[in-house]
């Protein structure tokens, strides 16, 4: 995936009548590093440490997902938080294998929340992300994905980042994008959302103002619809 660095650079060398730039904001999954094999390396290591430890907890992937699901709809006000999602659901399948639920939901959660945030940044986003913030831009991120910024490679390029699902309010709510611009102290239409997803980060940042980038290495066309 490439094209990072070049999809950026013309808005940013060519802003618009609207005004300069003056903070820019950054979904992370997808964008800023593949998500798939991070999910796919942490639920491994989520599943060998459960084995190993906790050898009663006989849930496969799918019962998890299932169990997943169950919590989701037993406890909608965190629906849209996957941390605390997962950690309620390691809990629950915890507790029917007869072991301490928030001892062990602590402890397989560590495992894979350290390998969530072990994240492979595509190759020209370090240089790009420093490359803005030493011209003098605000950079944050905006998240629907449970990775804590600041225990990713991420930390030293960004300022902040807004979790989107600890707001109970994911993309493309408009929320979330509020939140940022307020950390980013600039105004919407001085901002740009940079994403892959034309729906959460396109078409909710476009609800609040904001300019944007769609983030699109695989050139997908543009639905009729936008």
């Amino acid at each position: 995936r490439g094209g990072f660095s070049a999809s950026l650079s013309m808005q940013i060398h060519n802003p618009s009548k609207q005004g300069e730039i003056a903070a820019i904001t950054f979904d992370l999954d997808d964008t800023l590093y593949e998500c798939m094999p991070v999910i796919m390396r942490a639920t491994k290591k989520q599943f060998d440490y459960v084995a190993e430890h906790y050898p009663n907890i006989k849930t496969d992937l799918q019962s998890f997902r299932e169990e997943m699901r169950r919590q989701r709809e037993l406890n909608p006000k965190d629906a849209a938080d996957l941390g605390k999602l997962r950690r309620m659901t390691i809990a629950a399948v915890a507790k029917e294998a007869g072991y301490e639920p928030d001892e062990v939901a602590d402890a397989v959660m560590e495992v894979f929340c350290r390998e969530r945030n072990n994240v492979d940044l595509f190759d020209d986003v370090p240089g790009t992300l420093d490359a803005l913030r030493a011209s003098g831009l605000v950079l944050g991120g905006i998240t629907n994905g449970n990775a804590d910024f600041k225990e990713t490679a991420l930390k030293d390029h960004l300022e902040f980042c807004v979790s989107a699902g600890a707001l109970g309010k994911p993309k493309p709510a408009k929320e979330p994008f509020i939140a940022a611009l307020e950390l980013c102290k600039a105004e919407a239409k001085s901002t740009i959302h940079v994403g892959d997803d034309l729906v959460s980060d396109v078409t909710g940042a476009h609800n609040v103002g904001m300019r944007t980038v769609w983030y699109n290495p695989k050139e997908l066309p543009v639905p009729e619809e936008h």
